[in-house]
């Protein structure tokens, strides 16, 4: 008797359902608030602020109250039992050490596991520590960090994409990316996707373009940014509940008649 796969979903702050339930816990509207934090701090630091906010509303760490399972999130509501492996601002070269990491040390089972990974932004990459401890919230929001180059955090994405494809095609372990804004939509994302450097100089084209056609097969089509009411996302720019059941709903549909 073929025994049902365990879902297993990687990714980011989308992938765990961050802010659905923030208006919930606090009996209020908070778009607003959100808003003028990133406008006053800028959107890393404001997330950091809110979260101690939520801890103190939960009686929860700061870090316990980001990294919690959210009944709403589309994982929880694809499946009940989910595994879900996601941290806040998680980077897709981190992703892919994590995921390494979890088969070695036996918590991914090979084919009898699925596997679902969260696309995330191009813009972000990992440091170690002296410890061996990482640090995956190295990010460039805006352009102006210059923590790395476009073209660096575009070719470091893409071989990221392809080392997790690879990995898990020479281990039969089943997988699906999931995008949680389009490829080319997000704001830095697309910046970083279309960038004329990338684009007029084969020499990181072909990785990336290549990476991108191999990525296709395995893509579902429609992204969680896409579902949910006119204003679906909060004011961290995470999408809604209702987003996020939607787009569970989709999910389940598509895995059975794609």
């Amino acid at each position: 008797m073929q025994s049902i796969p365990r879902n297993i979903f990687y990714g980011d702050s989308h992938t765990q359902g961050y802010e659905i339930d923030h208006d919930k816990i606090l009996g209020r509207d908070t778009f607003r608030e959100k808003q003028d934090l990133i406008h006053q701090f800028g959107l890393h630091q404001a997330i950091m602020m809110w979260n101690h906010k939520m801890g103190r509303a939960t009686n929860m760490t700061p870090y316990d109250f980001a990294h919690r399972r959210v009944a709403g999130s589309y994982p929880l509501q694809f499946d009940n039992d989910a595994i879900i492996i996601a941290n806040g601002a998680m980077s897709m070269d981190y992703l892919h050490l994590q995921l390494v990491n979890d088969y070695n040390e036996g918590r991914i089972k090979g084919e009898h596991d699925r596997l679902f990974i969260g696309l995330c932004r191009p813009t972000r990459t990992y440091s170690l520590h002296p410890d061996g401890s990482f640090n995956y919230q190295h990010q460039d929001m805006d352009g102006t960090a210059e923590i790395m180059s476009d073209i660096r955090y575009a070719v470091t994405w893409a071989l990221a994409c392809q080392s997790i494809m690879d990995f898990c095609k020479r281990r039969r372990i089943p997988f699906h990316f999931i995008q949680h804004f389009p490829l080319n939509s997000n704001p830095r994302g697309a910046e970083i996707h279309s960038h004329p450097d990338l684009l007029n100089n084969p020499k990181y084209t072909d990785v990336y373009t290549d990476t991108i056609m191999n990525m296709q097969p395995y893509i579902i089509p429609k992204s969680l940014h896409e579902f949910g009411e006119e204003k679906n996302y909060h004011g961290f720019y995470h999408t809604t509940a209702m987003g996020h059941s939607i787009f569970a709903a989709y999910l389940k549909e598509y895995l059975t008649n794609p």
